[in-house]
């Protein structure tokens, strides 16, 4: 009998699941005119498959993978129960005769009955109503889950047609059949999540011994506690929704308004915080009704500071400081007095610029309202009242009788430049934390090469290559960038000083001396975790390959046409005692420069040419030829630039140049001194070999 029940209940799970899955199918129509029936076909047809086909074709392959799966399993379950009441059919035979008419019928099934145990069971035993001497005893299992837990969420669907479908076709146990019916309810859609309220043990064992109506009763109260005004908010949000609603008439509008004004009156510092009845208090404000509008704001005056930190509160304060009256505005930029910088020292602050990146920031809110006030609203004392708190906490505490900028304070009382940078310093870090670092860096990104090509803009990456010890971070978003545009960097004039930086850093050279020494304040940074060397070696990588590539192939525009011979001969120098780090270019790289000034030395030279110099004569080329050629005694014999000249220049060519009197005054006095003894020409005579 009891056999028969679960027979009948899993053709019943299977019959559901079926309709259910029918259900689904019936749902999904094609739009416009049917050329197939599903996507299926439209795949076997050849037609052409969108993304959506593709997704349904997915799901539909899901679908009937499971129905297969489903029909295998209870097929082989229907097969065992054939077989096992074969052995048993007179034993159940005698059970169904000790009954009535009526008993012999199956019974109804409680469709509620989601879970069956027979599977698990070791036998099954039928009993016989006749035995009266059944020992009951209780049980020892632990006790089930409480009625106050809460339920666990129920899988998706598309979870339990995998976990089905994942299951090899030789495991057909009881245990995957017998859920079947829970699996069918299961993917129906999750109810709405319920606030949880937590309780002590002592509460909750009294809420189980409680009936339901009391239990809810309760609840109900516990939650009033918690919250004294959630009946107050509710009536307002109910009013709120009358209001908005353009179904409304104006009359029946006019009596919620003063309804809610009086559900408002006394709580509005409650009601402005909350993400919901905030929007309450913005629809009296929209109203423009001054006697509503003077009402909230007397009432909220003494919040200011709390609602400009806050992120639904902080609308009070835009509103009033555009809509509001003179009188109101001077009030709300009075109260920011003595909190600017409370505004903006947030530990999770970022500055206004970064609002794309920190989308989910509360410091845009806090520096909008403040910024707004400033800039649009406050007059000069005011602005100066904001501003000098930045200068130290002595301008908080004694107010000025006038305004002054930052240079008539100075000039007044030099002594305070040192405490006023020093305070300052100390803000800058207090607001701006490590990840702020980053994202300053990675905003560069796109903005890089604009920035390296403005007066101020490539101090800024000077100092970034100077500072940051994440060279992983500025090459990925400023150097790459640079190598992409190398060409339009190196012919603009503060393009080329980043360029230059890059490979020979803190170069006289290349940038003033006043700088210099601005850098080298930040040698003594505690923060900084790497050396120099390495930081600069690291840059020098990222930028090496797209540099010498195009110096390379533009050699000779960069010599004769864009006059770039210093840079082209800082690029190929070797180490010296005063670079900052060993600098080391690629030997492949330097082999195509040097084959590529030795293409230009192959021109056939006419001295004192009218349309342009020879290499050899050109001013700035040979300043680059002397330059490489210097660099010669440090570098192995391939990497040799006179080693290529020799190689490959004839000897008519290289004598040639003997006709051009670029240097030759310079030979003729050296051949000249070697003919002295005084000691001057001798220490002379000894620089030159070294040389």
């Amino acid at each position: 009998m009891f056999g028969y029940s679960l027979l009948v209940g899993l053709i019943k799970g299977y019959i559901s699941t079926m309709v259910k899955l029918r259900a689904l199918k019936d749902t999904k129509k094609f739009k416009g005119k049917k050329k197939v029936s599903n996507a299926l076909e439209k795949k076997a047809k050849g037609l052409k498959l969108n993304q959506i086909d593709r997704k349904r074709i997915v799901k539909l392959e899901e679908k009937k993978q499971f129905k297969e799966q489903l029909k295998k399993n209870v097929k082989a379950e229907l097969e065992k129960f054939q077989a096992a009441s074969n052995g048993n059919e007179d034993d159940a035979q005698d059970s169904l005769c000790s009954e009535s008419s009526f008993g012999s019928q199956p019974g109804k099934i409680n469709p509620k009955k989601r879970v069956s145990f027979s599977g698990n069971m070791e036998r099954v035993k039928v009993f016989d109503k006749n035995i009266k001497d059944l020992d009951i005893k209780p049980s020892s299992a632990s006790p089930g889950k409480g009625i106050l837990r809460a339920k666990l969420k129920r899988e998706k669907k598309l979870a339990v047609e995998k976990k089905v479908r994942s299951g090899s076709e030789n495991k057909a146990k009881n245990g995957d059949i017998e859920n079947l019916d829970a699996y069918s309810l299961d993917a129906a859609p999750s109810a709405k999540k319920k606030i949880k309220i937590q309780v002590t043990k002592k509460v909750k064992e009294q809420l189980l011994n409680m009936p339901r109506k009391e239990r809810k009763a309760f609840l109900k109260e516990l939650k009033a506690k918690k919250n004294p005004i959630s009946e107050r908010a509710m009536e307002c949000k109910l009013l709120w929704e009358k209001i908005r609603s353009s179904k409304t008439s104006k009359i029946e509008k006019d009596d919620c308004v003063s309804k809610l004004v009086g559900l408002v009156k006394g709580y509005a510092s409650k009601l402005i915080y909350p993400h919901d009845t905030c929007r309450v208090i913005e629809c009296l404000l929209a109203l423009r009704r001054p006697g509503i509008t003077t009402l909230l704001f007397d009432e909220l005056t003494p919040e200011i500071v709390r609602m400009t930190k806050s992120v639904y509160a902080r609308f009070f304060v835009q509103r009033m400081l555009k809509y509001g009256t003179k009188q109101q505005r001077d009030i709300i930029i009075g109260a920011f007095r003595n909190h600017a910088i409370s505004l903006i020292r947030i530990v999770h602050a970022a500055e206004v610029s970064f609002v794309d990146e920190l989308k989910y920031s509360n410091l845009y809110i806090y520096i909008f309202v403040l910024e707004t006030a400033y800039n649009e609203y406050a007059n000069a004392q005011q602005r100066f009242d904001i501003i000098s708190e930045f200068y130290g906490r002595e301008f908080v505490i004694f107010r000025a009788d006038r305004p002054r900028t930052l240079d008539e304070i100075i000039s007044e009382e030099p002594a305070k430049k040192k405490l006023i940078v020093q305070h300052i310093e100390e803000l800058i870090f207090t607001i701006i934390e490590k990840y702020i670092f980053k994202l300053m860096v990675k905003n560069f990104k796109d903005l890089s090469v604009k920035a390296a090509m403005e007066h101020y803009g490539h101090r800024v990456l000077q100092a970034i290559f100077d500072t940051v010890d994440d060279t992983v971070l500025v090459n990925k978003y400023i150097v790459t960038e640079l190598g992409n545009e190398i060409r339009k960097l190196i012919l603009d004039p503060w393009g080329e000083k980043v360029i230059h930086y890059l490979v020979h850093p803190r170069d006289g050279r290349g940038m003033e001396k006043s700088e210099i020494i601005m850098l080298q304040e930040g040698d003594s940074n505690p923060f900084s975790k790497k050396e120099k060397k390495d930081r600069y070696s690291e840059l020098y990588k990222g930028i090496s390959e797209a540099l010498y590539l195009f110096v390379a192939a533009n050699m000779e525009e960069l010599i004769f046409e864009h006059n770039k011979p210093k840079l082209v001969a800082g690029c190929l120098e070797t180490t010296s005692q005063y670079d900052l780090f060993d600098r080391r270019v690629p030997s492949d790289l330097r082999r195509q420069c040097n084959q590529a000034i030795v293409d230009i030395a192959k021109q056939e030279f006419i001295p004192m040419d009218s349309e342009r110099f020879h290499l050899i004569e050109h001013p700035a080329g040979s300043f680059v030829l002397l330059g490489a050629l210097r660099c010669d005694k440090n570098l192995p014999e391939n990497e040799q630039l006179s080693v290529m000249l020799v190689q490959e220049l004839t000897s008519e060519q290289i004598g040639s140049w003997i006709a051009c009197n670029k240097r030759i005054m310079e030979s003729i006095n050296v051949k000249r001194v070697k003919q002295y003894t005084f000691k001057g020409a001798l220490l002379l005579i000894d620089e030159m070999k070294k040389e």
